[in-house]
């Protein structure tokens, strides 16, 4: 296995430089009552997840996805990470601490977590379907999230994504995640950037103007069971929208 430190310098301290500007900031907004980073204390499986399948350049796709789910991300530091997604066909598991200020609705149990993560097992059970391993989708192929951060409302367990932050707070925050993922866009050189919904959708755009690549961009539904949409037929709608935009899906899974 490649170790973390194997891999290029300038994206592991991309990566570093990000961390240490998230945890810099401040946010105005007195509706976030907890914020949640998984690089500090999901850092373990999300090491190992960039160790094990980040893709040799040039790579066909890189999707996007939002931030953190509470029963995904949070609990895995992998993109839509649901546990079993992650520890079962993914093969990654590793010990996870705790976020320095905990929400007692919305615990970290790491790779205990029995509960499912919904985007999460519609996304990889229809990887796995069309690709079959793992090591199958991501030689060609890799998952990001534009932004590390969970964050919660002072209730202490709603979820506020970070299109619903406040101007000030998305001021702040966006360009520390753009850097990151034009850092990835250069060092990946994707042919296609998939957007999982709207939000990535815009994040790529900003994104890509930073670098020198002209990636083919499309965007897809995204899985949340939140979207009315996404609740009937999403593969099937998916795979539609990533076939019109000229995306070539392979036919059958291997492995």
């Amino acid at each position: 296995m490649t170790r973390y430190t194997d891999i290029d310098s300038e994206l592991t301290q991309a990566i570093t430089d990000m961390n240490a500007a998230l945890n810099s900031l401040s946010f105005e907004s007195d509706q976030v009552g907890y914020i949640y980073n998984y690089l500090n204390y999901a850092e373990k499986p999300f090491k190992l997840y960039l160790e094990k399948y980040l893709p040799q350049a040039p790579c066909d796709a890189l999707f996007l996805g939002m931030n953190p789910g509470p029963w995904g991300t949070a609990q895995t530091g992998v993109p839509f990470g649901d546990v079993p997604s992650v520890r079962d066909w993914m093969h990654i598991e590793a010990d996870v601490g705790e976020p320095a200020h905990l929400s007692p609705k919305r615990p970290v149990e790491g790779f205990e977590l029995e509960r499912r993560e919904v985007s999460g097992t519609r996304l990889w059970g229809w990887i796995e379907e069309r690709w079959g391993t793992a090591d199958h989708f991501f030689a060609h192929n890799f998952i990001w999230s534009h932004c590390p951060l969970m964050f919660i409302h002072t209730n202490g367990s709603r979820n506020i994504t970070p299109n619903r932050l406040i101007k000030n707070d998305r001021d702040v925050l966006y360009p520390i995640c753009d850097a990151m993922l034009g850092a990835l866009i250069t060092h990946l050189k994707p042919t296609w950037c998939i957007a999982i919904g709207g939000y990535a959708e815009q994040a790529f755009k900003r994104s890509i103007k930073t670098t020198t690549l002209k990636p083919r961009c499309v965007k897809i539904l995204h899985p949340s069971p939140a979207s009315p949409a996404a609740n009937n037929g999403w593969s099937t709608k998916v795979e539609e929208q990533l076939q019109q935009a000229g995306f070539e899906l392979p036919q059958t899974p291997h492995g």
